[in-house]
């Protein structure tokens, strides 16, 4: 089986696995963290999330982290 990559992903970012931060999207802000099994999280206020999407979000440039 072939490593996980999560932590290096994050890293990319400047984060760690687990560590929440925002995002800026649309105006909107979402906090997030990177997760080992599912990539990346978002809080929808009550639980943590899937949502693929904002991966590849901040991937390309069209979500932003905001750092304090």
């Amino acid at each position: 089986m072939a490593k996980n990559k999560m932590a290096e992903v994050a890293k990319l970012f400047g984060k760690r696995l687990g560590e929440e931060f925002d995002v800026r999207f649309n105006g909107k802000l979402k906090c997030l963290q990177f997760d080992e099994q599912h990539g990346l999280l978002y809080f929808d206020g009550n639980e943590w999330r899937k949502n693929y999407a904002y991966l590849d979000w901040l991937i390309r440039g069209r979500a932003v982290i905001v750092d304090d």
